[in-house]
């Protein structure tokens, strides 16, 4: 199985999704699933991705889910530009008896029948599903659940519910920003914000997130040097 195997900040993944071939027949839709095991607490990054290759391969598959979302990263596991296997017959959509696409298969990492998802796992899925949902041009109808495919499955997770998670991308802008709740920002704070990302500053954080004041600090000693340089 060739698996990519990379994980990216949601940062990243936004200019990789921006510049990425999805080929002559792209994906109509997305599946969200979750791990169930490993849990949070068993995800190990690299090892765990290679784990997931192995047993993937033991089913005798070809290929398996396009991500995993963790706390830390996006990982890319099967290309974007390829049928994946991860819903049985929400793998793929035909037309005319030919392949008129495919779905993306998402996997949180975690075990969300009793919770949802919270923390930089939550941010990272949304933040990714939003992106995926924009660059492709996707609907809300076009997102569905692995248990709407195989209703014996509870996946992504009984706490996850479609009601629930448009609701939370509604939050969202359409590169998966989280939003300010007292509406879009002005034109000066947008121009701000600019300027904040050209001049390699973290871009890790969204325009509405908190700050410690220690980020603030280091913040503005970087602005200090960059007037005390007439940059």
């Amino acid at each position: 199985m060739q698996i990519i195997g990379k994980g990216l900040t949601l940062d990243e993944f936004r200019r990789y999704v921006k510049g990425y071939d999805f080929g002559r027949i792209k994906p109509d839709g997305l599946v969200i699933h979750h791990t169930w095991k490993p849990r949070k607490d068993q995800w190990y990054g690299d090892n765990s991705i290679e784990g997931l290759r192995k047993y993937y391969e033991e089913k005798g598959w070809s290929n398996g889910p396009h991500l995993f979302i963790s706390d830390s990263h996006v990982w890319l596991f099967t290309p974007m530009n390829t049928v994946g296997i991860h819903a049985g017959a929400g793998n793929v959509t035909y037309q005319w008896g030919r392949l008129k696409g495919y779905t993306i298969g998402i996997e949180v990492v975690g075990d969300y029948d009793a919770e949802k998802w919270s923390g930089k796992t939550k941010d990272n899925a949304l933040g990714a599903i939003q992106i995926l949902m924009t660059q492709l041009k996707l609907s809300t109808e076009q997102v569905t659940f692995h248990r709407n495919w195989m209703p014996s499955k509870t996946c992504p997770g009984a706490a996850i519910t479609k009601e629930w998670l448009f609701a939370e991308l509604a939050k969202l802008d359409s590169e998966g920003n989280f939003v300010s709740p007292q509406g879009q920002p002005s034109a000066f704070a947008e121009e701000a914000w600019q300027w904040f990302r050209d001049n390699n500053f973290d871009r890790s954080v969204s325009p509405s997130q908190n700050v410690s004041a220690e980020a603030i600090a280091v913040y503005l000693k970087k602005l200090h040097n960059l007037v005390e340089n007439n940059i």
